[in-house]
């Protein structure tokens, strides 16, 4: 049997739990693997995965919704072009206050010794008084612009073992326009403090601004980030088998089995919204983390039977057109119909056309024959559930949403539009039927059902059993409002 290695930092120092007997921890990293309310050990320990590099893998059978781990962050501050706010609380100020000792933002007294300032405070108040009042107050801008990588930078003296985690994180992205301010800082404050050198502040930066993660506060307060060693080891997927939840008080984050997850499977977790077309997807995931993902998802043309890529094929093929493959951006597209085949130049220039008829539905305003023709255009270049043509769809049915009265085709219309649209979210995201959008679309759909069974009963052909259906439904929706309401309360 070979070294043991920490589940955590691969430490050799290192013994196993006598728990569950899975990973093995170093003295620093015991915490880590215990969940904090239960003192039940964590399923998961760090590991190189193949193509992704290190990420977090089952050590056991994960059920559903079972809860994984708590992380929490190893720093938060607030992010580095912030509106005006206080270092150590967030609040917004309309008529900031300056910290006595250095200068910085806060919002009253309380808070320029909170503990969360304090971090930086005593380190900067020893250089302002260096520097002078002059440079200090020229230099302003930037130092706050540097206050979460000083944060960060600090745990090498503040907390060996959090920066031992943090310090191994991947720097592979930089704002350069945000470095040049913190570097501003330290060419003419920072550099006085010779535990802080610019080669490793321009390293945690990078850690700072690939690792980072929005911290979410309640109205009235600022932007935040905050870097959480643990979640930053979770690898990204498309079709994640984790969900996360941030609480609001301390803001760790708590990681949940979206579905069950056997032993050795690596932990997942989606960095962007998931049901967006798989272009679109890859290509931002390029363009922000620098890679292009392979995963199961995006190699599926038909995105989960959703066609919200598909083109249209002809007026007398259903189609739809798919990239036969998704992942190559120069694959021709076929139709899963006829099995015509399409060039990747023409298919690129079908979506350009869409996109440029697009633009225009801004201002067509709440003209109602001007958006049916743009839907009517674009059905002979998207499928019926190209992500475009759902846009405009829901756009057109928020038209006839906000019109008065309406005569029985416009009112067979609107129903027409809520069962494309609804059938469309749920097969993009089937998770998710309490939402604020589907049950809006489906409160729509019952209360246009009604309307119809109105004018049937005038005219004498109303269907007593379609109708009670329908009053079935409204009280349901009535019900899953009310106890949504409660939810919200509690």
């Amino acid at each position: 049997m070979g070294p043991v290695e920490c589940f955590l930092c691969g430490s050799c120092d290192a013994c196993q739990c006598d728990h569950c007997q899975h990973v093995y921890y170093c003295k620093d990293h015991l915490k880590y693997h215990k969940l904090e309310l239960s003192g039940n050990c964590s399923p998961y320990k760090v590991q190189e995965v193949e193509g992704s590099g290190r990420g977090l893998v089952a050590t056991r059978d994960i059920a559903q919704n079972e809860h994984i781990l708590t992380a929490y962050p190893a720093a938060i501050g607030p992010c580095s072009r912030s509106s005006q706010q206080c270092m150590n609380c967030f609040l917004l100020l309309p008529s900031p206050l300056s910290c006595p000792q250095c200068g910085l933002m806060v919002c009253s007294l309380e808070c320029s010794t909170g503990p969360l300032h304090l971090i930086e405070c005593g380190l900067l108040t020893s250089m302002r008084t260096r520097v002078g009042e002059e440079l200090w107050g020229e230099t302003l801008t930037s130092i706050m612009a540097s206050v979460t990588t000083i944060r960060l930078l600090s745990l090498q003296w503040r907390d060996p073992a959090a920066w031992a985690l943090v310090g191994s994180l991947m720097s592979d992205k930089a704002n350069e326009s945000v470095w040049k301010l913190i570097k501003d800082a330290f060419d003419k404050v920072l550099h006085l403090d010779t535990r802080i050198k610019e080669d490793e502040l321009r390293h945690v930066f990078g850690i700072q601004s690939t690792n980072g993660a929005n911290i979410h506060f309640k109205t009235g307060y600022g932007a935040g980030v905050g870097v959480f060693p643990i979640q930053a080891y979770l690898n990204h997927s498309c079709r994640s088998n984790t969900d996360t939840m941030e609480h609001p008080g301390d803001h760790s984050v708590h990681l949940y089995a979206r579905s069950p997850i056997p032993a050795g499977t690596q932990l997942t977790t989606s960095y962007i919204q998931a049901t967006q077309p798989t272009m679109l997807r890859r290509n931002q995931l390029f363009n922000t983390w620098n890679f292009w993902c392979c995963c199961q998802a995006c190699q599926d043309n038909t995105e989960d039977g959703t066609f919200r890529s598909g083109l249209a094929c002809s007026p007398r093929c259903p189609g739809p057109v798919l990239p036969q493959d998704p992942l190559s951006p120069t694959s021709c597209w076929v139709c899963i119909s006829c099995g015509k085949t399409v060039s990747y130049q023409l298919a690129q220039n079908l979506l350009q056309s869409a996109n440029k008829e697009v633009s225009s539905l801004a201002s067509m305003g709440r003209d109602v024959e001007q958006v049916e023709s743009l839907v009517f255009r674009l059905s002979q270049m998207v499928c019926s559930t190209h992500h475009i043509m759902m846009e405009v769809q829901q756009k057109l049915l928020m038209i006839y949403m906000q019109a008065g009265v309406m005569n029985m085709p416009t009112m067979c219309r609107k129903i027409q539009l809520c069962h494309n649209i609804l059938a469309y979210l749920e097969k993009t995201n089937p998770d998710d039927k309490s939402s604020r959008k589907y049950l809006g679309i489906k409160r729509c759909l019952v209360e246009s059902k009604l309307q119809t069974m109105a004018q049937e009963h005038k005219e004498g052909r109303l269907n007593q059993n379609k109708l009670a259906r329908v009053i079935c439904e409204k009280q349901a929706l009535a019900m899953m409002a009310s106890r949504k309401g409660e939810d919200k309360k509690e």
